[in-house]
C-alpha cells in the first residue's frame, strides 16, 4: 500500500496565508473587523482546525498583530445571524456548496479583489466567495482483506457488491 506524507508544504502554506483572510466566504468587511484588533473565523475542528490554526491562522497574527477569534462552523447559524442582525463571525469557512447556496441567498459580503494575488489560484474567484483549498477523493481498502492486486481499482468496482463484498463509505 502507498503512503503518502502529511506535510504542508511551503507553496500551501504561503497560498493558504495569502487567501485565508480574503478568499474564504466573508460576512461582513474585513477591514472593519481589523480595526477592532480581531477577526472571527467560523471553521472545523478536529486535524484540519489544528493545521489551520499552526499554518495559517497564527502566521496571519504574527504576521499583521490582528488576533484570530476561531468558531465552530454551523451553516444554519449564518442565516439567523443574519435575520436577527447580529453577524458575529467575519469569515466562514466552508465547503463550496455552502458557499454557492449562501451566495445565491446573499449571505455574503463582495469580495475585494485587491486584497490579494488571484493570478496562482486553482479555481476562479466568484464574487461573494473562493475556493482556498481544494481536495480529491480516492479509493482505499484494507490490505488484509485484499491480496495484492485483487482489490477495487476503480469506482465501479468500488460499488461493485458481488465481486467485492462488505461495507463501504463515501463522502457525500
Amino acid at each position: 500500500m502507498k503512503t503518502f506524507p502529511r506535510e504542508i508544504s511551503r507553496r500551501s502554506v504561503l497560498l493558504g496565508m495569502g487567501g485565508a483572510i480574503a478568499a474564504p466566504m466573508v460576512m461582513r468587511p474585513l477591514r472593519a473587523a481589523a480595526s477592532s484588533g480581531s477577526v472571527t473565523i467560523a471553521t472545523w475542528g478536529g486535524s484540519y482546525g489544528e493545521a489551520l490554526a499552526k499554518h495559517v491562522l497564527d502566521p496571519f497574527t504574527a504576521a499583521t498583530g490582528i488576533k484570530v477569534n476561531v468558531a465552530p462552523a454551523d451553516f444554519a447559524k449564518v442565516k439567523a445571524q443574519l435575520q436577527i442582525g447580529n453577524v458575529e463571525w467575519d469569515i466562514y469557512d466552508s465547503f463550496a456548496s455552502e458557499g454557492a447556496f449562501g451566495s445565491a441567498r446573499g449571505f455574503w459580503e463582495k469580495l475585494d479583489s485587491s486584497m490579494f494575488d488571484m493570478s496562482d489560484l486553482a479555481v476562479p474567484v466568484e464574487p461573494e466567495f473562493a475556493l482556498w483549498y481544494v481536495n480529491t477523493a480516492g479509493i482505499a481498502w484494507d490490505p488484509k482483506r485484499f491480496d495484492s492486486g485483487k482489490h477495487p481499482a476503480n469506482f465501479a468496482e468500488f460499488f461493485d457488491l458481488e465481486k467485492f463484498p462488505g461495507r463501504r463509505a463515501s463522502r457525500a
